[in-house]
């Protein structure tokens, strides 16, 4: 059931919204389906990350914030997290997390079968769009009514940029 996109280019929205629908349907067809071992695996899962509530907020949150800046966003104190959006679809975030994490730790374990080490990943900078920005400004130069960015990441002047380079991310 997954739709036509063109092939000369990435329809991004098209992606996002055609692999939203499947995830949801995925996620039904767990609920109906999953005996009890794997849905006490997804609960398991889902009380051992801390993040995951919080991030399931975030990410369903466009839809009660509507088309605002990430920064307007009602965040924290400003309202209860069941405000933020409705809990199935913080249910279908989760599970969309779970099943990443089983297949990251499938692909995992294969390659170290095979003698390859998979260390991890460590971001060298944190968007001003993402969760970790939303739910913990106070951990960046922020002012913390406004919201702004004191200081952003960057470069200083070379040859190539004379006046350095501001890179929009705290």
């Amino acid at each position: 059931q997954y739709p036509s996109l063109p092939h000369e280019m990435v329809d991004f929205p098209g992606v996002v919204i055609a692999k939203a629908k499947l995830l949801r349907q995925a996620f039904e067809r767990f609920r109906m389906k999953a005996d009890e071992a794997e849905k006490e695996a997804f609960q398991r899962f889902c009380v051992s990350k801390a993040w995951l509530p919080g991030f399931a907020t975030y990410v369903t949150g466009d839809a009660l914030n509507g088309k605002r800046y990430l920064g307007e966003w009602q965040r924290g104190n400003d309202v209860t997290r069941s405000e933020l959006s409705n809990e199935l679809d913080k249910q279908v975030v989760s599970f969309g997390q779970y099943i990443f994490f089983e297949q990251w730790n499938c692909l995992k374990n294969y390659a170290n079968n095979k003698g390859i080490y998979i260390a991890g990943d460590i971001p060298y900078s944190v968007a001003r769009e993402s969760y970790d920005f939303w739910e913990s400004p106070e951990l960046f130069e922020v002012d913390p009514i406004t919201r702004q960015m004191r200081f952003e990441a960057g470069a200083p002047p070379d040859e190539f940029a004379p006046n350095g380079q501001a890179w929009g991310i705290p």
